[in-house]
């Protein structure tokens, strides 16, 4: 499998790996200041690579990652 990222597979690619392995993982991550030098979206960026690994080990596709935030700027 070329990816286990939904929005870049095609339908039958979808269909064919929720066969294996009914599990999707959504990433969830925070855009929040964490000074200047790391990006808003950091911990997003965590979540979604913990995701990805975690479908590589036991099967399953990732979802697009939801950010959100409780910045005010």
């Amino acid at each position: 499998m070329k990816t286990r990222q939904m929005q870049y597979l095609h339908p039958d690619e979808v269909l064919a790996e929720m066969g294996r392995a009914s599990v999707a993982y959504l990433p969830l991550g925070l855009l929040e200041w964490h000074g200047p030098h790391l990006p808003l979206g950091a911990d997003a960026f965590n979540a979604e690579a913990v995701a990805l690994q975690a479908a590589d080990l036991t099967g399953g596709l990732v979802l697009p990652t939801v950010y959100f935030g409780t910045e005010r700027e």
